[in-house]
């Protein structure tokens, strides 16, 4: 595949197999940064929670449809005011303790037990809200956010293989049966596409073959005395200015016509 500038399909197609593969690569980036962000979720802390406490947002609408599932509680800010209550009884009972002696210490302590008891089940409680929520979120992020990425992601990846593969296959030209044995003497072929034509035989004497392309071309038996060479792809790839002027060495071929 040549490197140019030129604007010919040809030369445009490592530009659009440079394009595609890097299209696809940014596809494949893109989905497997959505996917870490989804395997690696911040959680959502209470704070967090209270401020979602809205009608119309995921979190809300699913525990107005699921009460069941708060546990309990009325809301966040139920939760929260339950866990400080929990925790402010349970801290002062065992400031109350410390200091108390005989019967009143084994009521506290008793009241004490009590008390842990309660902010333990409160505190499972609400971290069970906590995960449903955070799960709710998830949820969301991923329908409404994530699956948009992933599939941009697949699509972008999608569009630079082909991309890549049309630029990367270009179709080989099919010989041309037809100049087998033609007589082409003295034929302007300035810039002429013969790629890969079946030139066998045929009479090019004093043909001007200036920046043809003769890649792959067949010159078995042809005859090339006084032909013009000037910038022309000789059949083996090189270019005649690169060649001393001449394909005469560059046919594949032995070639016993003059040039």
């Amino acid at each position: 595949m040549p490197v140019c500038s030129s604007r010919s399909l040809e030369c445009a197609r490592l530009w659009i197999a440079v394009a595609g593969a890097i299209g696809a690569l940014l596809g494949v980036v893109w989905a497997i940064w959505t996917g870490v962000g989804l395997l690696a979720p911040v959680r959502r802390q209470l704070g967090d929670l209270k401020a979602d406490w809205k009608a119309g947002t995921p979190i809300y609408e699913y525990f107005r449809a699921n009460p069941a599932q708060l546990q309990g509680f009325a809301d966040f800010q139920a939760m929260e005011d339950e866990e400080r209550a929990a925790y402010k009884e349970f801290d002062e009972l065992n400031a109350q303790v410390e200091k108390a002696t005989g019967q009143a210490l084994k009521t506290l302590e008793h009241q004490l037990d009590n008390a842990e008891i309660r902010l333990k089940d409160v505190l499972s409680r609400s971290d069970d809200v906590v995960t449903i929520a955070n799960h709710v979120h998830y949820v969301n992020l991923f329908r409404s956010e994530a699956l948009k990425r992933l599939v941009l992601g697949a699509g972008i990846s999608a569009l630079g293989i082909v991309a890549f593969a049309w630029a990367a296959n270009p179709p080989s030209s099919a010989p041309s049966a037809a100049l087998s044995g033609a007589n082409l003497a003295n034929a302007d072929l300035v810039g002429a596409n013969l790629r890969g034509a079946d030139l066998t035989d045929t009479n090019l004497t004093g043909a001007d073959l200036s920046a043809a392309d003769l890649r792959g071309a067949d010159l078995d038996g042809a005859e090339l005395a006084n032909v013009t060479w000037s910038g022309t792809t000789c059949p083996d790839g090189t270019n005649s200015d690169d060649a001393a002027d001449s394909c005469e060495n560059h046919l594949r071929i032995v070639d016993s016509g003059g040039s």
